[in-house]
């Protein structure tokens, strides 16, 4: 079997769950914002879906901000709160994933959209765990995720099985999800804080909570 793997938020902490976990609760607190936990939970889930399409990340700020009915005061302290306290980090269960996957003799790439991700793979020690890692500027400049220029480049470089044989995961099904669509390939969508529970009846991908749930 081949393995196509994500690198932020399924590998990695990315931005969007590290801004969830530290820095909207210490805005809530911080400028008495409203709270309201399934408002958010669906702002949240738009951000998302148009981070993955590429929508400005001003545009995106504003319509989340609007979706809270929160003043514009609390952005800037948002931003540079991301900018200056975000530090990649590996989720607990992506060393266990990965040391499965090579004692079961898995071949592995990395497949993101992040363009720092070989530098970040290394500084963290995973690298050898993969054959290859691939991000549009590996690839020549090419479209990101969820075009399929990436997986035409790595199969050039890289000639692997049948579809069948390939499994790719990832944390979006308008990123990673769109793309095994489009390769034809199947695909595990990792939901570790049930974002997309209204969403998992209307794709036909395996969902899972955490890497220790994904079947090798």
């Amino acid at each position: 079997m081949y393995w196509l793997i994500d690198f932020d938020d399924t590998l990695v902490v990315g931005p969007i769950t590290w801004a969830l976990d530290n820095v909207i609760p210490a805005l809530i607190a911080e400028f008495d914002l409203p709270d309201d936990p399934p408002r958010l939970a669906n702002a949240i889930l738009t951000a998302q879906r148009q981070h993955n399409q590429n929508v400005d990340e001003a545009a995106i700020l504003d319509d989340l901000f609007t979706a809270l009915n929160w003043p514009d005061a609390p952005k800037k302290v948002f931003v540079q709160r991301i900018y200056s306290g975000y530090q990649p980090t590996l989720f607990e269960d992506a060393l266990p994933f990965l040391e499965r996957l090579q004692a079961a003799g898995q071949t592995v790439f990395v497949v993101s959209n992040n363009d720092s991700a070989p530098q970040l793979a290394e500084m963290m020690g995973i690298s050898a765990y993969f054959r290859g890692i691939f991000t549009p500027k590996v690839c020549g400049g090419v479209q990101a995720k969820p075009q399929r220029a990436m997986w035409d480049y790595l199969i050039a470089q890289h000639p692997i099985a049948p579809p069948d044989k390939i499994t790719l995961v990832g944390d979006d099904p308008w990123s990673d999800g769109a793309f095994a669509d489009v390769c034809g390939i199947q695909c595990w969508i990792l939901d570790r804080m049930n974002r997309f529970a209204s969403l998992h009846d209307q794709h036909q991908y395996q969902w899972a909570r955490s890497l220790a749930e994904v079947v090798i």
